[in-house]
């Protein structure tokens, strides 16, 4: 039995490192994502370079985290600083995927791994420019609509695929009438993101969704608040709210059922 429960923790060790190396190199593909989309590029144009010198990058300096490190965040042809945001993105891919691992492997936690491909690009992008570049979020909308699909030939039975749907298509009705209604306080971007988060964690539970969005609302309104009281922000300044709907969707879905319950049942919202 001991032997069991020794070869059962190994495979579990194992999948986590996996899991862990396989998020560092889609962490890597979601910073050159993210920074051609930026510049207009071509996705699958050329080979990585040097934003600087114009470089190109051999697969010495195309190892994630590590090479930032050796190179000290440097290039290795001009020396020009090579942003911390590379690595970072690298480094909260892996704690994502790691992060999904640890919970099981199963048909809806397949479904995160997209999301936390998209997650640090979108952040990053909402946060310097204020954008959600629609190539990530239709991308990611095509790719959890995928998994959805999936769900009603591994069921046999289209309520989860339908549950899935709603899911992303209730809230983001609603985030719609509220742009139209606050003359676009809130952006078509955040509207198209909720689409697919709502599909991703639609595939765990509906109870998963609202307390995502309940989450990244409240942790919104805090950082306007805290904004205005710091003086950063006025009632009229653009607020990018991704951020909050990604790091609530997180925090949702990894805390787990019971703060999702805790979450919506003031709202009784009692769902299975």
């Amino acid at each position: 039995m001991n032997q069991l429960t020794e070869l059962a923790n190994l495979q579990h060790v194992l999948v986590l490192i996996f899991a862990a190396i396989f998020g560092l190199v889609f962490g890597s593909f979601g910073t050159v994502l993210a920074t051609r989309i930026l510049q207009d590029e071509s996705v699958a144009g050329d080979a990585s370079h040097c934003r600087n010198c114009g470089a190109k990058l051999g697969w010495r300096q195309n190892i994630p985290v590590i090479s930032w490190l050796i190179q000290r965040g440097r290039c290795h042809a001009c020396s020009a600083r090579i942003s911390v945001y590379y690595p970072l993105t690298e480094i909260g891919t892996a704690a994502l995927f790691v992060a999904v691992a640890n919970q099981g492997l199963s048909l809806a936690g397949l479904a995160l791994l997209p999301l936390a491909v998209a997650t640090m690009p979108l952040i990053w992008t909402d946060l310097t420019v204020y954008r959600l570049p629609n190539k990530i979020t239709y991308g990611l909308m095509l790719v959890e609509l995928a998994f959805a699909l999936a769900s009603w030939v591994t069921d046999a039975n289209p309520q989860r695929l339908l549950t899935a749907l709603a899911c992303g298509l209730v809230p983001a009705f609603s985030m719609l009438v509220l742009s139209l209604v606050t003359r676009g306080g809130m952006g078509l971007g955040d509207v198209k993101l909720t689409v697919g988060i709502g599909f991703a964690l639609g595939l765990s539970s509906v109870q998963a969704v609202a307390a995502g969005l309940v989450i990244g609302f409240i942790a919104g309104a805090i950082a306007a608040i805290a904004g205005m009281v710091l003086r950063r922000y006025s009632m009229k300044s653009a607020l990018p709210f991704g951020p909050f709907l990604l790091i609530g969707a997180w925090i949702s879905v990894l805390a787990g059922p019971h703060l999702q319950q805790l979450l919506v049942s003031p709202w009784t919202l009692q769902f299975s």
